[in-house]
């Protein structure tokens, strides 16, 4: 992505924010909300060495009270070598630092864990040899999730947009396997309830 889009898209999401209108009373969170994620990642192994990673995928939060939630994050991370998916996941909290007088606007600090997947498809395959015989390479599926690995820690903002949809910025650091992974996510949230 070109450096005049991502410019682009920050601008459109400050124009949302100050588009929104004021609530005219409190706004209470839904206690399940279901949201999408794009994010950046950049591994930087304490031995040297960086590299750049881009991620995207789906939350699902449980709040546990009107400001307090846990939060399970899935995203596929790229570009890899390899023609299997891979991933991070994230069970994390949210703990409120300040909240504005009418609710729309949270700021949370999160600590959590984090792991990795995998997964890997591959169709049956099959190869004529010179002799006329052939080979089948069979239909090949793996998955793998494994224990949590990382300790997350960060801090994320929360903006109720309207009764269905909240905007969610986060900057995080995930620390474990001889590396820290500083990640900056956006994500929407849709509340199964409304935010009211």
């Amino acid at each position: 992505m070109a450096a005049g889009q991502h410019v682009l898209g920050v601008l459109a999401a400050a124009a949302m924010l100050i588009a929104v209108p004021a609530f005219a009373q409190e706004v209470v969170t839904p206690p399940v909300e279901i949201g999408v994620t794009a994010s950046g990642i950049v591994p930087v192994s304490l031995e040297g060495g960086a590299g750049g990673l881009a991620a995207g995928g789906a939350s699902l939060a449980y709040n546990v009270t009107r400001r307090i939630g846990i939060e399970a994050i899935g995203e596929l991370v790229g570009p890899t070598d390899s023609s299997g998916l891979y991933g991070i996941y994230q069970v994390q909290g949210r703990f409120p630092v300040s909240t504005s007088r009418e609710g729309a606007s949270t700021l949370f600090v999160t600590a959590g864990l984090a792991g990795f997947f995998y997964t890997a498809h591959q169709d049956e395959h099959r190869r004529e040899r010179p002799d006329g015989s052939i080979v089948v390479t069979p239909e090949f599926r793996r998955s793998e999730i494994d224990a949590p690995v990382l300790i997350s820690a960060g801090i994320a903002h929360r903006r109720v947009l309207n009764r269905r949809v909240s905007l969610m910025l986060a900057a995080q650091a995930l620390f474990g396997r001889g590396a820290i992974a500083p990640r900056a996510a956006l994500g929407l949230s849709f509340g199964v309830r409304r935010y009211r």
